[in-house]
């Protein structure tokens, strides 16, 4: 059967209507980062992402053979991860780009998936579990319960979980798709938006950063120019995630066309 006019018409403004979402949601995210009087309005959303960036550290330790000592999450937004072995150059920049990966995945999956509160129930049992398995495996921390930071992150973490598979239930699937956009761009653009956040690169915290320990393992370029190429491939990576999301679904309704007009659809 061939896609009639309105049904192109229905399709093209569904992502007419879905551009406005990202633009919104974009707008929304780049003007609370960056403006100090309204940070407490985003400040939960800045714990939740410190949150992702420390478990983009904690799983490329795991994964690369290393241990996890602690997960700490500040109250200030600034998090960090004690680690034993692993592979550094891969450690390192798992924060940014990791927290970079999980945001285009959970824009694509916003905007495939049928059910958003599936989606939104699913990822906040996720971060729940994960908070939990925090809170049991810092029970045998060498310095296990010695200060409020690994709470804050488990805190952080089991309030996120509880909160998202909340609104998968009580909020209207429109809005809740929109603030599962809002979460996709904090974490996608976080190195994009850190870095426009210290014009000079200096400070006691950014020489305790990421991007200057990976610049000292890997002296080839300056802390500037790392930072950039971070920022750059975090970027790529979330125009990939909307040519994705947005180009598939223009060309559905042609693909369907095309398989109508086909041989083997008119002998059937």
């Amino acid at each position: 059967m061939k896609a009639t006019p309105f049904k192109l018409f229905q399709d093209r403004r569904s992502i007419w209507w879905d551009g406005v979402f990202l633009l919104t949601a974009f707008l929304s995210v780049f003007y609370l980062w960056n403006t100090s009087e309204l940070q407490w309005l985003i400040y939960p959303l800045r714990l939740w992402v410190t949150f992702i960036h420390e478990a983009g550290h904690a799983f490329a330790a795991i994964l690369t053979g290393g241990e996890l000592n602690e997960f700490v999450v500040n109250a200030n937004g600034s998090g960090f991860v004690r680690l034993s072995g692993g592979y550094r150059l891969l450690i390192s920049p798992a924060g940014y780009l990791g927290a970079a990966c999980f945001g285009a995945w959970l824009f694509i999956s916003n905007n495939r998936v049928r059910s958003v509160r599936k989606l939104a129930f699913g990822l906040g049992l996720a971060t729940l579990i994960f908070s939990l398995l925090l809170l049991y495996f810092d029970q045998f921390a060498a310095n296990a319960w010695q200060g409020a930071n690994t709470y804050i992150a488990i805190l952080v973490g089991s309030a996120t979980g509880g909160i998202l598979m909340a609104m998968s239930w009580l909020t209207h699937p429109i809005l809740l798709r929109w603030l599962l956009m809002v979460l996709s761009l904090c974490c996608s653009l976080e190195a994009v938006l850190d870095i426009l956040r210290v014009p000079n690169f200096s400070g006691v915290n950014y020489y305790q950063s990421d991007i200057y320990q990976f610049a000292e393992m890997m002296p080839i370029f300056t802390v500037r120019i790392w930072a950039y190429i971070w920022a750059s491939i975090a970027l790529v990576i979330f125009w990939l995630a909307v040519r994705y999301s947005y180009s598939l679904r223009l060309q559905l309704p042609n693909r369907a066309e095309r398989k109508a007009d086909s041989p083997s659809e008119a002998s059937v």
